[in-house]
């Protein structure tokens, strides 16, 4: 199976995140103004990210965060294995076009590579998003597969499952299509895009989900 990217690709100076395809899409609201909902979970990412890679002491994280930080800490604990990379922006090549993707936490051990997505707030369907980022990661590796895990530091809960590349570059098309194309009637799902809208951040890419395809 050949993967069509150079895994050393270098980012365009602009290239366009998820955000650019949900402008286009029919039934998306965007905010003026992220939440408090989305603004503590940008707290909390920042929080684990920090802690996770050594950037600040756990002691500095405020008592309110503390377990949620400790949630993300076991979870990437039992899966073990090396840091490949933490929020860092890496690119989907789908053709002609380049999505940009940040995975929250990246690792690699003997069982491959996992992608780790933390979440806040209740669970939800991010399996649409996360086939953009599975197309990012096995371009960039030069792996046919990889694992998704998505830690609800709420809940204190998690889930997996694996997706392919092949299979997943062929979902991220589609529905880049269909964003562009704006011929197709997308399901409306307005709740989780004024949920999941962030404004300003232009951080937007679970928002993908009000996109219901039949993409699992």
């Amino acid at each position: 199976m050949e993967i069509a990217a150079d895994p050393k690709l270098a980012l365009p100076e602009h290239f366009p995140s998820l955000s650019v395809c949900l402008e286009q899409c029919i039934h998306f609201e965007r905010q003026p103004v992220s939440g408090p909902a989305a603004q503590r979970g940008t707290r909390i990412h920042h929080y684990i990210f920090g802690v996770l890679t050594g950037i600040f002491p756990f002691a500095e994280v405020p008592r309110s965060y503390r377990k949620a930080v400790i949630r993300a800490a076991n979870c990437a604990q039992e899966i073990g294995g090396e840091l490949l990379l933490a929020e860092e922006e890496i690119p989907a090549q789908l053709g002609e076009t380049i999505i940009s993707c940040m995975p929250d936490f990246v690792l690699e051990s003997a069982e491959g590579i996992t992608a780790i997505n933390w979440k806040t707030g209740h669970e939800r369907d991010y399996r649409i998003a996360q086939r953009f980022y599975t197309v990012a990661l096995c371009q960039r590796y030069q792996v046919a597969e990889i694992a998704i895990v998505e830690c609800y530091v709420d809940l204190n809960y998690a889930k997996s499952y694996r997706l392919k590349f092949d299979r997943s570059l062929e979902c991220a098309q589609q529905l880049l299509h269909r964003f562009e194309s704006r011929n197709a009637e997308l399901a409306q799902n307005c709740e989780y895009c004024r949920w999941c809208a962030l404004g300003p951040t232009g951080n937007r890419s679970c928002a993908v989900g009000c996109a219901e395809l039949a993409m699992t």
